[in-house]
């Protein structure tokens, strides 16, 4: 084999490397536990406004009418089960570089409601509308977020923050795995 032969194979294997990881650097459908696949709720990798990414406030859309989604069997479960929903948000990117899209299912009394994800078309999270689901929904998203640990070990925790439209002060809203654990003003 000549040098240019093997010097051709390295490069062309260097510009494979890069296709091959876009290829599998999405996040799986399911999370395996005690050997059975479950499924996991997807958080997104920008839970504020960017205005590079992002240029509403309005994290979800109120459904008016019909639905305008392709009907793939799992979402016509979904629609079967529980009908139109209240809200939906198209196109978020998750932490794992997942893209789906999500319905939010409001409900009257002690039951919150529930989410329901999908990716591309593929039902892969359904449970309970959580706190920071309903804020929101009702509030849009905040103009900055962090979250002061990021271990994956122990609760789930973020900081928003809504800055006042006058200017004079801000709203930091603190969650702890989705629950609304503290609201104050600054």
């Amino acid at each position: 084999m000549t040098k240019s032969r093997i010097i051709v194979g390295i490069l062309a294997g260097a510009m494979a490397l890069p296709l091959a990881a876009c290829k599998t650097n999405q996040g799986p459908r399911y999370g395996i536990e005690a050997g059975q696949p479950e499924q996991f709720r997807r958080y997104t990798n920008r839970p504020y406004v960017d205005r590079v990414f992002r240029w509403s406030d309005n994290a979800y859309d109120k459904v008016h009418g019909d639905l305008e989604v392709p009907r793939s069997e799992d979402i016509k479960d979904v629609l079967n089960r529980h009908g139109r929903p209240h809200y939906v948000r198209r196109n978020v990117t998750s932490e794992t570089n997942d893209v789906f899209d999500e319905w939010a299912y409001l409900y009257r009394g002690e039951d919150k409601g529930i989410i329901v994800q999908f990716v591309s078309g593929d039902l892969v999270f359904e449970g309970e509308l959580l706190d920071s689901d309903i804020y929101l929904i009702q509030n849009g998203y905040p103009d900055y977020a962090f979250r002061p640990q990021e271990y994956e070990v122990g609760p789930r925790r973020e900081i928003w923050v809504y800055k006042d439209d006058s200017s004079l002060g801000e709203t930091l809203v603190s969650f702890s795995d989705g629950t609304l654990v503290h609201q104050g003003f600054n």
